[in-house]
C-alpha cells in the first residue's frame, strides 16, 4: 500500500505541476508579465549550469540567467525544470512547489497530513529498497489506521488539487 500511494501521490503532484506549467504556456504570457519566482523554472537549465562555472564568465552567465526578466518575448517554463528532485516525495516538497509557484495557502492541509506523507514515503522506501520484508510493515499499522492515512494523502491531493485551480482562476503567475 505504501508503495502504491506513494507513487499515486508522486504521479498526481507532477501531473499538476505540469499542467499548471502547461497552462502558463498557453497563455503565452510575456516574461516581463511574469511573475518573478516563475523565472527559476524558466531559466532551469541556464541556472543549473552555474554549477559549473567559475570566474568573469559566471557573472555573464548570471545576467544571461536573469536579461529576460523584462523580455517582451513570449515566456516558456520547462516541465523539465519543475521543483522536484526525482526523491520520494515528502512534505518539503509540497513547500518548494508552494514557494516556486507562489500558490495560495498553506503547502500542507494540516500537520497530520504531514506525518501521514512522511509515513508513506518513510515505508515505502523501506519496501521499495528491501530496508525491511513487506510482512513486518504490513503489521505496524491497523486496517482503520491505514484508512485514515489514505484519508489524510486524499485530502492532499484535494489540496494540491484545490490550490492549482485557486493559482491559475487568480492569474497569480502574473506579476
Amino acid at each position: 500500500m505504501y508503495v502504491l500511494v506513494g507513487a499515486a501521490i508522486e504521479r498526481f503532484v507532477i501531473s499538476v505541476v505540469n499542467g499548471i506549467i502547461e497552462e502558463i504556456n498557453a497563455q503565452q504570457v510575456k516574461y516581463s508579465d511574469l511573475a518573478f519566482r516563475l523565472i527559476a523554472i524558466c531559466s532551469g537549465g541556464l541556472l543549473t549550469s552555474l554549477q559549473d562555472v567559475r570566474g568573469l564568465k559566471m557573472w555573464d552567465r548570471r545576467v544571461e540567467a536573469l536579461s529576460v526578466v523584462d523580455s517582451s518575448e513570449t515566456a516558456q517554463l520547462s516541465t523539465e525544470h519543475v521543483p522536484l528532485d526525482g526523491r520520494t516525495i515528502r512534505p518539503a516538497h509540497f513547500a518548494t512547489i508552494w514557494n516556486v509557484f507562489g500558490l495560495p495557502g498553506a503547502s500542507l492541509p494540516d500537520p497530520r497530513t504531514g506525518l501521514a506523507l512522511q509515513t508513506v514515503a518513510d515505508n515505502r522506501n523501506k519496501v521499495a529498497h528491501a530496508e525491511e520484508d513487506i510482512a513486518s510493515i504490513a503489521g505496524m499499522q491497523a486496517v482503520d489506521d491505514m484508512l485514515r492515512l489514505l484519508d489524510q494523502v486524499d485530502g492532499l491531493a484535494i489540496h494540491v488539487y484545490d490550490a492549482a485551480v485557486d493559482y491559475l482562476d487568480n492569474r497569480s503567475y502574473l506579476r
